[in-house]
């Protein structure tokens, strides 16, 4: 877009502080050296490389051997959002304390017929 943008000078702030940075130039007798931002940190430098790390090293370890003890190759999957589906811990939903009694996540009670019946 192309329009008129008046101009109404120097903001009365900036002026404010031009006048107090020679103010304070005078008192301390010094006049302040304004320098250009240092560049950042070096770059492009030289990183060994160590290999794999000796805890991720076992715990790959680990996790081959439980693997190769219960037979089950453990693929976790990402949802659609992008977070792990992994195995947590039962919430209390999931037992009861009957004997033979599961309570599923929707409050609904399945029972071992051969041990209890629903009355």
């Amino acid at each position: 877009m192309d329009y008129f943008v008046p101009h109404f000078g120097k903001d009365i702030d900036i002026k404010g502080a031009q006048e107090d940075i020679k103010a304070a130039e005078k008192i301390v007798g010094k006049k302040w050296d304004w320098k250009k931002k240092p560049d950042g940190p070096p770059r492009g430098y030289f990183v060994p490389d160590f290999g794999v790390d000796e805890d991720i090293k076992n715990v790959g370890e680990a996790i081959a051997s439980e693997e190769s003890n219960l037979g089950h190759k453990w693929a976790p999957t990402q949802d659609a959002n992008g977070f792990w589906n992994v195995p947590e811990a039962a919430d209390n939903s999931s037992y009861g304390y009957n004997t033979g009694q599961y309570i599923n996540n929707s409050g609904l009670v399945q029972v071992d017929a051969e041990t209890e019946t629903v009355k």
